[in-house]
């Protein structure tokens, strides 16, 4: 499972573009095989991992403007 929440900026003079936003991401994990090998037992057990992350982005467009003006023909 994963979610993220973030909020993103761009700004007129193509420059200030940013995004920064909060991710978790969530795990249900089991082992492949019953026998242990590391510790010589048998092992069923499962586990829950979880990850939380802070991303800040900068956003530099590299496409030019396009013109304020169009015309139709």
């Amino acid at each position: 499972m994963t979610a993220s929440l973030g909020y993103l900026y761009i700004g007129n003079t193509r420059l200030l573009n940013f995004y920064a936003g909060f991710e978790f991401m969530q795990a249900w994990t089991k082992n492949k095989r019953e026998f242990d090998f590391n510790t010589g037992t048998f092992d069923n057990s499962s586990f829950n991992t979880r990850f939380y992350a802070i991303k800040v982005k900068w956003i530099i467009p590299f496409n030019r403007r396009s013109p304020k003006e169009y015309y139709l023909y």
